[in-house]
């Protein structure tokens, strides 16, 4: 009768990651399409989506599926836009796909950002800002008049 392996318990984990993987591909092509104007591609977004999963599911072998899709649709993305948009004289760059993406990260970013920080000094923290805006450690060193040694201890190298 019940041979202890339920062959719809697979179908149903198989739903379960594929309903996951459309709400991604639903948000992402979404940003896209408001970010760059691009509404008259939604469906064409989601088509490349989906067929950029189903290649996933096919090749992926182990570890993080999440990562692995979502790097892969950040490509396939990147190459259908710079191919699409080309005929209207919009350009997207890589950099236009990372923020989108990332925003799609965003939340987990932020937690992640959040649970750093925690354990840091205030001027600990004004040195990880200052670097994120893209100034020098001897720069930091002189805005917060510390040391250039005392800057390059916390880590931000």
């Amino acid at each position: 009768m019940f041979s202890g392996s339920n062959p719809y318990s697979s179908v149903f984990f198989l739903q379960m990651e594929y309903k996951k993987a459309q709400n991604i591909i639903e948000k992402i092509v979404k940003n896209f399409c408001s970010r760059f104007n691009i509404f008259h591609l939604y469906e064409d977004l989601k088509s490349v989506g989906n067929t950029c999963y189903l290649k996933c599911k096919k090749k992926f072998k182990e570890g993080d599926f999440k990562k692995y899709f979502i790097s892969a649709l950040k490509n396939e993305f990147y190459k259908f836009l710079r191919e699409e948009l080309r005929y209207e004289n919009l350009r997207v760059d890589i950099e236009d796909i990372e923020e989108v993406f990332a925003e799609e990260r965003g939340d987990d970013l932020k937690l992640r950002i959040a649970e750093f920080t925690e354990s840091l000094s205030e001027k600990e923290k004004r040195v990880v800002f200052l670097f994120s805006e893209n100034y020098s450690l001897s720069e930091i060193s002189e805005i917060l008049g510390i040391s250039y040694k005392r800057v390059k201890d916390v880590g931000v190298r």
